[in-house]
């Protein structure tokens, strides 16, 4: 029996074509990655097994001297088998001693708005079951005085209801806010003012 041997041609051109494929398939898999890990690193550490997220409402990358602005925040569940609770008073401004801020002014200065224990009022629990995320708004601006030039560093905090209602504080990201100088005019003058 006499062995066949073939000889392989590969033309230049189809080569080339196969080449920026895969590399363009690759780039944007490592795209994809490092995107993910952006939208991570914006969470703040796990504790209780939940995370938290703050961010500045309507994506603003900065605010002027007297600009409302609000936060977005997200507190996500990470367990497989635990639901806390969050206590949300209701109205505009979340004003109850489970959510806390940390602001540090640009001068090094906190200026972190201090929340009085409120015995009664009205509001609402809301669940948050294993693998969900529960969001919601602050207007921070309400809260505390925001009128330094530069940039704040702001985190918040969450006491979160576990399983044997024991205390656990669920801490955010850093979120640096840039404060400008400059007169802000809303956009609608019949809007209430706030976000």
């Amino acid at each position: 029996m006499e062995k066949q041997c073939y000889k392989l041609y590969l033309d230049p051109s189809i080569m080339k074509k196969y080449i920026v494929s895969v590399v363009v398939i690759v780039g944007l898999a490592a795209q994809h990655l490092f995107a993910e890990d952006a939208r991570t690193s914006e969470w703040g550490s796990v504790n209780c097994n939940a995370q938290m997220s703050i961010g500045l409402k309507g994506n603003m990358k900065e605010v002027a001297t007297n600009q409302p602005f609000g936060l977005f925040i997200r507190i996500k569940n990470i367990s497989s088998n635990e639901t806390f609770h969050l206590y949300h008073r209701l109205g505009g401004d979340r004003l109850d001693p489970s959510l806390a801020f940390v602001v540090i002014a640009p001068s090094g200065k906190d200026v972190s708005p201090i929340l009085e224990l409120v015995a009664r009022g009205s509001g609402a629990s809301v669940s948050v079951t294993p693998s969900q995320t529960h969001e919601f708004e602050v207007n921070l601006s309400h809260l505390c005085k925001v009128d330094e030039v530069g940039t704040y560093t702001i985190i918040a905090k969450e006491n979160i209801g576990t399983p044997g209602n024991q205390p656990c504080w669920v801490v955010s990201n850093p979120l640096h806010v840039s404060v400008v100088a400059g007169r802000w005019k809303p956009e609608n003058t019949n809007a209430p003012p706030g976000f």
